[in-house]
């Protein structure tokens, strides 16, 4: 059931346009430079309940995946089953493109069919002029 499923983004990180990763919280505005937006993820499952991945979910409903919504709509499937407290760390490209105009993104947890949950971060994309 859905009650038992939460999680938590513990560090969220943007590269920068020097090849540096800069930690980034929820509420923060990311200038950000022409080029893909990389993203790194660490996150932790909370929940009593297992977090499957959509791999091994097959076409069962409650695959997870990180959900972006807002200015940016992609979900990037979650890349192993996760038990309660284990955390992972997930690289992944946010946007190939940055957006043309100031863009808000919330970035969330979702099984596929059945409900968000979790932690949420919520990030200004800034395009530089």
């Amino acid at each position: 059931p859905p009650k038992y499923l939460d999680a938590h983004f513990d560090v969220v990180e943007i590269l920068t346009g020097d090849g540096n990763w800069r930690r980034v919280s929820s509420g923060d505005t990311i200038p950000v430079a022409a080029g893909s937006i990389q993203v790194r993820l660490t996150f932790t499952n909370l929940g009593e309940a297992a977090l499957i991945s959509p791999e091994n979910a097959g076409e069962k409903l409650g695959g997870v995946y990180i959900a972006c919504k807002g200015g940016l709509e992609k979900t990037i499937p979650l890349p192993q089953n996760m038990g309660l407290f284990e955390n992972t760390v997930l690289e992944t490209c946010l946007v190939e493109a940055p957006p043309d105009t100031m863009s808000k993104v919330i970035i969330s947890f979702e099984a596929r069919g059945r409900t968000p949950f979790g932690h949420k971060i919520l990030l200004m994309l800034d395009p530089e002029s």
